[in-house]
């Protein structure tokens, strides 16, 4: 709950700021940036073969304090080392290359916001191994609010997409070296790579790196056909939808501070109790993820008009709940990935993937040069849904894992009905129609989910709940102790 709140609030940041940051730069300079941290976000896994994410499971399994120091050694050492040496291959292409001899002037700020990125995650994933989650949750939440400020400030003096892209890496750097002085309190640093360690880590981390190129095709791709097709300026407007938007990655990001480990944990010691909790976050978490879609598909217009103030942004909101609906595929992944990882299929999980990245290269081609950011939007997700049902496929298939329960297959007709009407009746909605029916939903839908759809113990516990914070509302309001 701390990680989903603190993921909220940071995605709340981004949506606060977003006034500020399309204010003071044009779509074509929010286009550009964002070009440059979606490449720099391809060559993390890529420069360090997936080194970083790939062991994960070997640090779970170990609890010798010199062999963890060791095998973090070789993650930081080979990472870093293989990092610098992909910078010193790219950089003669760039020069002597001529295709590629208009990216030059952005090489130096696409090396910031690559080590940005690397330097946070290289230090902080050894705290969500190991589930210091208190901390994490304190580091991340510095790392985004300082680069975001620092951003701004930059901006304000004047600079363009690059004042961004200094303050992520000073903020990242900076917070990087805390944690890793943090770190060396309880294990050692060593100047060297054990040879033995990294032909393990490979074994497993190499497999995966695909993975990781298909995930950012569907990510990202869509953005560079956007920039060849309709230039930077729409890849800034569609940034705009997503900013908006990742306020549902807020579940996924605060998963990835603890699903992972646990899920290996619990595969090993009780996976019958790793079902039941599996079914009841997967079938709840679900229908709240589509109610948040249905909210921002009833309030798109007010929601870009407040958050993107500059007009240059505001014909975008129709395409704000097709990217909701891929995030909300995204929280999916990310959720049926464990299981298959936790019983080491990493193949399917390769398949999974391949596939939701075919779908979006082929509805890339297909849809972006006629339909623009509609085009990119509905590939998105599509391409997404693909990989969802892919993975649960292998979940059942694969790992022996029937985790969807029949109410949730019989609730989603009634979600995409209801989403349906919502989008055609879009452009007839004025803004005090949709907080209207903005009201209606957060109301109607627990009443209908509670009377249809909630087992009898479900029923009781809601009951419960709502009975102990009635009784616990007066006494909070009289300043008594509410630690009980």
């Amino acid at each position: 709950m701390n990680s989903l709140l603190l993921q909220f609030f940071l995605r709340l940041k981004g949506i606060i700021t977003l006034p500020i940051i399309t204010w003071l730069m044009l779509p074509e300079e929010l286009g550009v940036f964002n070009l440059v941290v979606n490449s720099a976000a391809f060559l993390i896994p890529l420069f360090t073969l997936n080194l970083v994410d790939g062991p994960v499971i070997y640090f779970v399994k170990e609890t010798d304090t010199s062999r963890i120091s060791r095998m973090y050694s070789t993650v930081f050492n080979s990472t870093f080392l293989a990092s610098l040496a992909g910078f010193l291959l790219v950089y003669p292409l760039l020069v002597f290359y001529q295709p590629l001899a208009y990216l030059k002037p952005y090489f130096f700020f696409g090396i910031l916001a690559y080590f940005s990125l690397y330097f946070f995650k290289v230090t902080s994933y050894m705290l969500v191994i190991y589930q210091k989650t208190q901390r994490m949750l304190v580091y991340s939440a510095w790392n985004e609010i300082s680069g975001v400020v620092l951003g701004i400030l930059l901006l304000a003096l004047g600079w363009s997409y690059q004042a961004l892209i200094v303050g992520n890496f000073v903020a990242g750097a900076a917070l990087a070296a805390w944690i890793l002085r943090l770190l060396l309190r309880e294990i050692r640093l060593l100047p060297r790579i054990n040879r033995e360690d990294l032909r393990r880590f490979a074994r497993i981390s190499l497999p995966l790196l695909p993975v990781f190129f298909f995930t950012w095709v569907m990510q990202s791709l869509d953005s560079y056909f956007l920039a060849f097709y309709h230039g930077t300026e729409a890849v800034g407007r569609y940034a705009v939808v997503y900013s908006i938007c990742r306020i549902i990655l807020a579940t996924s990001m605060a998963l990835n501070f603890f699903w992972y480990p646990v899920s290996v944990r619990m595969w090993q010691e009780d996976r019958e109790k790793y079902l039941k909790y599996f079914r009841l976050l997967f079938s709840h978490g679900l229908i709240a993820l589509f109610l948040v879609l249905l909210l921002l598909e009833t309030n798109s217009r007010l929601i870009v008009l407040v958050f993107a103030r500059n007009p240059a942004y505001q014909s975008v909101y129709p395409y704000l709940s097709l990217i909701a609906f891929a995030f909300v595929m995204q929280v999916l992944i990310t959720l049926l990935t464990a299981p298959l990882y936790a019983n080491e299929k990493p193949r399917w999980i390769l398949v999974a993937n391949l596939a939701g990245a075919l779908a979006s290269l082929a509805l890339n081609l297909l849809l972006i040069p006629r339909f623009g950011i509609l085009g990119a939007s509905i590939t998105a997700a599509s391409s997404f849904l693909v990989l969802v049902l892919m993975l649960g496929w292998g979940t059942y298939r694969f790992c022996g894992f029937p985790f969807l329960e029949k109410r949730c297959l019989a609730s989603l007709p009634f979600a995409f009905a209801l989403w349906a009407a919502l989008a055609l009746l879009r452009e007839r909605l004025t803004w005090v129609h949709g907080l209207g029916l903005s009201v209606l939903l957060v109301v109607v839908c627990p009443l209908l989910l509670y009377a249809l759809f909630f087992s009898g113990q479900e029923r009781q516990f809601a009951r419960d709940n709502v009975r102990r914070f009635i009784a616990f509302w007066p006494r909070a309001g009289k300043g008594q102790n509410m630690t009980n």
